[in-house]
């Protein structure tokens, strides 16, 4: 889930760095693997996980 600039300059933990544009939300393609492999390893996927 994408979180919108106007929702994210006013989360706490930035601290009035806010940088724009989407690759403040960039994973690299084998991070994202290895995170749905995880999640299918523990909860069965996605879907078991939420």
């Amino acid at each position: 889930m994408l979180i919108p600039n106007s929702c994210y300059q006013y989360t706490p933990s930035c601290k009035g760095k806010v940088k724009s544009g989407i690759e403040e939300f960039d994973s690299p393609p084998e991070t994202v693997l290895n995170t749905l492999n995880f999640l299918e390893n523990q909860y069965g996927g996605v879907i078991g996980y939420l």
